[in-house]
């Protein structure tokens, strides 16, 4: 058990750490880690984070979401193509934003690939229950 006690104490003593998702299930997860979470649907503003690493291929940070976005906020696009960050409008709002497509594959493929996997299998599993 100590992968879980490791994975249950990961937002306890560490940063304070937000995770943004859509379901039920994934908020009761985030929770049992010790993090907060938000709803991605209700995402209205970005206030209060120094960090946001987006892994959705959609795009998410819109112009609409930008300008309600902290200018202090660094945010690192980690998505597949074509990525969830309208990098014009971060320019135009002044907000520091990084295209980092794809690096988790390109930097480690075999455990990307892995997590993929595994997600895809859970997803396939939660479908045919």
């Amino acid at each position: 058990m100590r992968i879980w006690q490791d994975r249950k104490n990961a937002c306890k003593n560490a940063a304070q750490v937000t995770v943004s998702a859509r379901n039920e299930v994934d908020f009761a997860y985030i929770d049992a880690l010790g993090c907060k979470h938000i709803n991605t649907n209700a995402l209205k503003s970005v206030k209060g984070y120094d960090l946001v690493f987006n892994t959705i291929p959609v795009m998410i940070f819109d112009s609409d979401l930008l300008m309600n976005t902290d200018r202090n906020t660094i945010i690192i696009d980690l998505a597949s193509l074509p990525g969830g960050v309208d990098f014009e409008a971060a320019r135009r709002y002044k907000t520091d934003a990084v295209r980092a497509l794809s690096l988790p594959g390109r930097t480690a493929p075999k455990a990307a690939g892995e997590i993929i996997r595994k997600t895809i299998f859970n997803i396939i599993k939660e479908v045919y229950r």
